[in-house]
């Protein structure tokens, strides 16, 4: 197997799918090409802390959350978790085996793990103060649809042939991202653009502070388009 990446000058963008047994080996060659590196997660600290010691949802998703996130932010996350974990069973796999496959290389080489995401209670606080009444009306429309037509919504996305197994293909994630910033402008300002500048903004940060290191930074595949544009402006 080749690695599969995109370098901008001494940055390693590594996009990968949560539950893809093809994101968990590409993770480790690359990490094992670039090193010594500094390996960039997807994480902030809560989750990476509930990722490593492997916190049950009920921890991760308590009463007193609620209160942290708004009562939007937490269904979301509920919602997510449960579709994920799902997905995941489907191909054999646990959600998040391609962050620990890179936190491991990391800790096996003793290399520096940099937490790059925006903390989970600011990005749901922020989804449950953005998302709009129209926006929550097409999800309940689109989960319906889903659920009554699934064949067809799956040809009308261009995914009755994805394979859970394998990263999609970067025209797939444009498609989709697209589908998602027409339908659901705020959720995707939210989700997508607002992370992807703070995660850029994190990666200049360990830049300066590791100039003669290159930075592995492993990202789901919707976060790469987005964050390269970013760093190579």
């Amino acid at each position: 197997m080749k690695a599969k990446y995109t370098q901008i000058g001494n940055i390693i963008l590594v996009g990968t799918s949560h539950i893809a047994k093809e994101s968990v080996d590409n993770v480790a060659l690359v990490v094992g090409q670039f090193a010594p590196c500094i390996v960039g997660v997807e994480l902030d600290k809560s989750r990476f802390y509930g990722l490593v010691h492997e916190q049950k949802k009920t921890t991760m998703f308590s009463f007193e959350n609620i209160r942290q996130f708004g009562v939007k932010g937490f269904i979301f996350a509920v919602i997510a978790s449960t579709f994920t974990e799902r997905l995941a069973k489907m191909v054999g796999a646990k959600p998040g085996e391609d962050m620990l496959s890179a936190i491991r290389c990391a800790k096996k080489k003793d290399l520096i793990i940099a937490l790059l995401d925006q903390p989970i209670q600011i990005t749901l606080r922020r989804f449950s103060q953005e998302i709009t009444w129209k926006e929550k009306w097409r999800f309940v429309v689109d989960v319906f649809a889903g659920f009554l037509f699934p064949t067809r919504q799956a040809k009308k996305y261009g995914l009755e042939n994805m394979d859970l197994r394998k990263v999609p293909q970067s025209t797939l994630i444009s498609k989709m991202l697209f589908h998602v910033r027409e339908r659901y402008p705020n959720v995707y300002k939210v989700l997508i653009e607002e992370r992807n500048a703070y995660m850029v903004r994190k990666i200049r940060y360990f830049q300066e502070k590791h100039p003669d290191l290159p930075l592995v930074v492993v990202i789901g595949a919707g976060h790469e388009e987005g964050m390269r544009e970013l760093l190579e402006k």
